[in-house]
């Protein structure tokens, strides 16, 4: 966020006179102070969104040599005309579509307080420009992960001859399926948060795409294949997440997959990118240390969305309620019986045990094609170790997991519940 704030202000500084916040603060001593209040409320994420677009931007003027005081209607219709034409191309540093120039540049007149670009963009010709060329297309939709590839990742992570950066990548990745997080929200993890309870792994994400008070999240310990603590998926992910943060002592990583940079001893440094992760699910679809489920062609059809969506899918063809499903995607309904429930996570747990009893009993899904408009894929046959699912696993007490096994919590709650039970104790009324 640090460096938006350096690069917001020299791009004030270039845009000089055009931009009102120049004129007005720019030699200023409270500029700085202003350049933090404008990126306040918006994430880093949407600021490389919008920065791209703009920094695009910048090229195309420099080329019709132009400047942001000099630009005009004629001069911005034939940017976005070029830019439509580049974005077919590899032109890496150009190829961005005009509705996503349009965006970056709408963000920047209204933050940096430009006039004339606001005018420009508020024309009927530079809107038709935002809805892109008109002609219709299907629409493309993260397919969910077959349930094959969920039963071998949990026998995997449990397997004590896996390498620890097998552990770390399939755990981070069976994390974010059983709670249905994006992968963003799951590289927001505040890992200090997690917390063993009986049955269940429970966790916060500190921001998300629709909130930036904390997601709450929960996942059960026995997922499809494990029967007790030692078949747990989750225990075995555990330890070794917790020697790869002591690996990476002082640094307190708040991201659930780090970089992988160690076969047997890799430490928490520095978050896995969106990219490099989508290139480690495909490979890690296709199984390939355990024998190819899935082809290499097949699997550049699933991305990192499909560890979202697999369980909510499932969930729908087993027509278990919406209100469970609701919140097992974390699409919160906003009522007050919700909100004094002070819980969002227990319908969550429900649903994904239902899930697991139904695949243990021999109930298996199919992937929907293009919202059920196409055949759905046929889900691979396979076995699962356990048939009935346990009704109480609960991890005992390990130094390896030991700071996922005391609730940060704890010790604040026993001191309040002291405090209150002396106040009632001093206390004269009835």
């Amino acid at each position: 966020k640090q460096q938006y704030e350096v690069w917001l202000t020299s791009l004030i500084l270039e845009i000089k006179s055009a931009s009102i916040i120049y004129c007005e603060f720019a030699h200023q001593p409270t500029f700085k102070t202003v350049v933090t209040q404008l990126l306040a409320q918006i994430g880093p994420s949407t600021l490389d969104f919008y920065s791209k677009g703009i920094q695009t931007m910048i090229v195309w003027m420099q080329f019709f040599e132009m400047t942001w005081e000099s630009l005009s209607l004629q001069s911005l219709v034939a940017i976005l005309c070029q830019a439509r034409e580049a974005a077919k191309h590899d032109a890496q540093g150009i190829r961005i579509q005009p509705p996503h120039l349009l965006q970056s540049l709408k963000w920047l007149a209204k933050t940096a307080l430009m006039q004339n670009l606001t005018d420009l963009l508020q024309g009927a010709l530079i809107s038709n420009f935002c809805k892109g060329t008109g002609v219709p297309k299907d629409r493309r939709e993260a397919v969910p992960l077959p349930f094959m590839i969920l039963a071998r990742w949990e026998e995997t992570v449990s397997d004590p001859s896996s390498p620890d950066w097998l552990k770390l990548l399939l755990g981070g990745f069976l994390l974010a399926i059983w709670s249905s997080l994006r992968y963003a929200d799951l590289q927001r993890v505040e890992l200090q948060t997690l917390n063993l309870a009986p049955n269940t792994l429970r966790g916060l994400c500190r921001v998300t795409k629709t909130t930036k008070v904390g997601q709450p999240f929960a996942v059960i310990l026995a997922g499809l294949t494990a029967f007790s603590s030692r078949s747990s998926w989750v225990h075995h992910w555990l330890i070794a997440l917790q020697a790869s943060i002591a690996r990476s002592h002082p640094f307190q990583p708040d991201f659930a997959i780090p970089v992988l940079d160690s076969y047997h001893s890799p430490s928490m440094k520095a978050p896995l990118s969106y990219s490099a992760a989508l290139r480690a699910l495909r490979w890690a679809i296709q199984t390939p240390w355990k024998g190819t489920i899935i082809k290499s062609s097949a699997a550049q059809n699933y991305t990192l969305h499909s560890l979202k969506v697999t369980l909510l899918s499932a969930a729908a063809q087993l027509r278990l309620p919406l209100r469970a499903r609701q919140l097992q995607g974390h699409h919160r309904p906003s009522d007050s019986a919700q909100l004094y429930s002070r819980d969002d996570t227990v319908d969550a747990l429900w649903l994904q045990q239902e899930v697991s009893k139904a695949t243990r009993e021999g109930w298996r899904p199919v992937r929907p094609m293009q919202r059920g408009g196409q055949t759905p894929l046929a889900e691979p046959s396979f076995e699962l170790p356990f048939k009935t699912f346990p009704e109480d696993i609960d991890l005992p007490l390990d130094d390896r997991i030991s700071r996922f096994q005391q609730p940060p919590s704890v010790s604040h709650l026993d001191t309040l519940e002291q405090q209150v039970m002396l106040d009632m104790h001093e206390s004269d009324s009835s």
